[in-house]
């Protein structure tokens, strides 16, 4: 099955989701293979086609059901720049012939595909360890904002705290793509005595103008062990 984007090629680093509808109608029956419908997505980068992990279980009886797909989750993986998500003049789907047995029937009914972005930056996670070690040298960090296309130079503000709100590290970091990984150094970094519990607060904002259009925290326990 391939879908075309109205006959325009589209930059998909242009958007944050790829979202539709879709419905799974099988003759199986209710064991352990039912809801298994593997399902990949075929997308013609520039340098080559790649397929991604579309759709692993659904039940036929939940009717259409609203899939979305993370851009960003497309470069995971790839040594992909920017330029490979552009012009990109279809969408393909494939199915895995080797759950398909003998005698199966499984139809997949998709409709309302829409490429989709957020018109403000947004985080959409942070992702931190949930403890670290007195001793240890970093706090890494793994962030995703979206929204951040079409709009004027971004910058994360990191800030870490400790548990009654003392500032421990703050710095601040460009956002010039969706998916970001960095890491708060530790070493040299002084924790009062009864310190058992670190936060980490992260903010976008406008470069120019400062202003926050969204912000995420995380808490960390520290060990003594």
């Amino acid at each position: 099955m391939k879908t075309t984007f109205s006959g325009v090629p589209e930059n998909l680093m242009d958007y944050d989701y790829l979202i539709c509808r879709v419905k799974v109608d099988s003759n199986r029956r209710k064991d352990r293979d039912y809801t298994w419908f593997p399902l990949n997505l075929l997308i013609p980068f520039q340098k080559d086609a790649r397929t991604k992990n579309f759709i692993k279980r659904q039940e036929p009886e939940l009717g259409y059901v609203t899939k979305t797909l993370p851009i960003h989750e497309l470069r995971n993986g790839y040594a992909f720049c920017s330029d490979d998500m552009k012009n990109i003049p279809w969408l393909s789907f494939d199915f895995h012939i080797f759950r398909y047995k003998d005698g199966d029937r499984i139809d997949f009914d998709f409709r309302e595909f829409a490429l989709v972005r957020f018109t403000e930056p947004v985080i959409q996670s942070l992702k931190t360890p949930s403890a670290l070690r007195r001793g240890d040298s970093a706090l890494g960090y793994e962030l995703v904002v979206f929204g951040t296309q079409k709009q004027p130079p971004l910058e994360a503000v990191i800030r870490l705290t400790d548990g009654k709100g003392r500032v421990l590290y703050s710095a601040v970091s460009p956002v010039d793509r969706a998916d970001i990984s960095g890491g708060v150094p530790l070493e040299g970094i002084k924790f009062a005595p009864g310190t058992d519990v670190l936060k980490l607060d992260v903010s976008v904002r406008d470069c120019k103008t400062q202003k926050v259009s969204s912000s995420m925290s995380s808490t960390i326990k520290l060990l003594d062990i």
